[in-house]
């Protein structure tokens, strides 16, 4: 492996012989980095004087070393080992391997100890599908073009930032570099672009890594599809600049884009050719996404999770199953204060009447559940489309009338009773609810259902939604 490899990509394949530096020396490895899967062979030899502490187990970090380089394993799982005697005489001469699955690397192009980050920038294709052919873009050119330069005003190669209360800043940005190659007949200039977040406080692996996979679910929901990452970028120790370490997992294990899969809420900021005139993306997405609590941003997690699996019932449930919690609401039947004292009075008499205390009891405290039960899923379901745009309701072959069919198939399902629905209705009812569902993710994010309305016919299969224009 070359010596001044400076980052991972990806969709490339690396393979390193490492050393693994443990309390009783130094133990030879094999790290292969691919990405269907990432693998560790540790081996040696062991005597009675050495012997590997490393231990035949899963384990939640390693740290292993290349020349110059350095690797910090995340999540290692053991699949296989053993060892065998190499000689018994005059001493006790062993030889080990054991081999594990990784999760993640983070890779650094140097030698370090311990590093704490700051900075996360993400490249991908989808980000530039996103982003979109903007005036910032060809201002980069012109000024390229002119000779005005732009390193002395690096505000050109930003495209847009957004303050995240407690947590820093998300951008998008661009990095230019200029190229000249007399022998390669070749000259010109490169801007990739990036999405970074640029934290206000350094933070560990795991919270960087955490970070980062919250970040890839909310841009997979903006942009309706997987979001095709070519790397990540990781800045480390700030009073230093220009550190940079790599994160790299396998990323074939993550569903590949679809190629027909529109970019269901573009950014529509500063672009060039407004064909489209779709609403610009209210950038306080950023803020309100990364400042939900960790059960309603689970939400989304769990949406990109259903929105994966194969299996159309699956793909049901699941979606129902959000749409559920996002959608419910509580109303008492009765007065809760007067309920609690009146039961409180009861019990005993209940007890002595029925005696049977336990189920007295279970019976008593399930009666506040009981009470603020009066609003069911269905009229929760009812009630949310009921707040939705008449204009976009107007397109659809299915209504607030047909929640009732709706939850029934939800049940039958659920408790694998006889149904009665042909594979392309299933479709339409699965993508019904996940229509229902990305606006309900969205009010999550104060994205109002009049802006949702107007980019929710971009969502891959809402033509399964829409009434049919053939007549019947």
């Amino acid at each position: 492996m070359s010596l001044d490899l400076r980052e991972l990509v990806l969709s490339e394949t690396y393979n390193f012989k490492v050393i693994i530096v443990t309390n009783e020396g130094n133990f030879a490895g094999r790290l292969n980095l691919s990405p269907t899967k990432i693998t560790l062979k540790i081996m040696g030899e062991e005597n009675v004087e050495r012997k590997c502490p490393i231990p035949w187990e899963d384990i939640d970090r390693l740290v292993c070393n290349d020349i110059n380089k350095t690797f910090v394993l995340i999540g290692l799982k053991l699949t296989s080992g053993g060892n065998s005697v190499l000689s018994r005489t005059p001493n006790l001469i062993a030889f080990f391997e054991q081999n594990y699955d990784v999760e993640k690397v983070i890779f650094y192009p140097s030698s370090v100890s311990e590093s704490y980050f700051y900075t996360l920038d993400v490249y991908s294709r989808t980000l530039v599908d996103w982003i979109g052919n903007t005036e910032t873009q060809e201002n980069i050119l012109r000024a390229h073009q002119n000779g005005s330069g732009f390193f002395n005003d690096l505000s050109i190669l930003k495209e847009f930032a957004a303050n995240i209360e407690n947590i820093g800043s998300v951008l998008a940005s661009y990095h230019a570099s200029i190229h000249h190659s007399s022998p390669d007949l070749s000259a010109g200039i490169s801007f990739p672009a990036s999405l970074a977040l640029v934290l206000s406080h350094e933070v560990n692996e795991i919270e960087i890594i955490k970070q980062y996979e919250n970040l890839y679910i909310l841009m997979a929901f903006i942009t309706g599809d997987e979001f095709q990452v070519e790397k990540i970028i990781l800045g480390y120790e700030s009073y230093f600049p220009n550190r940079y370490a790599s994160l790299y997992y396998p990323s074939e294990l993550v569903k590949e884009r679809n190629k027909d899969s529109l970019i269901l809420f573009p950014l529509s900021i500063n672009l060039r050719f407004d064909s489209f005139h779709l609403p610009s993306l209210p950038l306080g997405v950023f803020n309100k996404y990364f400042n939900l609590n960790d059960s309603n941003r689970a939400y989304f997690a769990k949406y990109i999770k259903y929105r994966r699996m194969e299996n159309v019932e699956e793909r049901y449930l699941g979606y129902f199953r959000v749409l559920e919690n996002l959608c419910s609401k509580k109303k008492m039947f009765l007065d809760p204060v007067i309920l609690n004292s009146l039961s409180k009075r009861i019990k005993p008499y209940m007890i002595k009447r029925f005696k049977d205390k336990q189920n007295v009891s279970s019976f008593i405290n399930g009666l506040s559940r009981y009470n603020a039960s009066k609003y069911n899923t269905e009229k929760c379901l009812r009630d949310f489309i009921k707040e939705l745009p008449d204009t976009i309701k107007g397109e659809w072959q299915f209504s607030e009338n047909d929640m009732a069919e709706i939850c029934k198939l939800r049940n039958d399902i659920t408790h694998a009773n006889d149904f009665s629905v042909n594979e392309i209705d299933m479709e339409k009812r699965t993508h019904f609810i996940e229509v229902l569902l990305i606006f309900a993710l969205f009010k999550l994010l104060n994205v109002n259902h009049d802006t949702t309305a107007k980019i929710i016919n971009r969502c891959r299969g809402y033509f399964l939604v829409k009434k049919s224009t053939h007549p019947s």
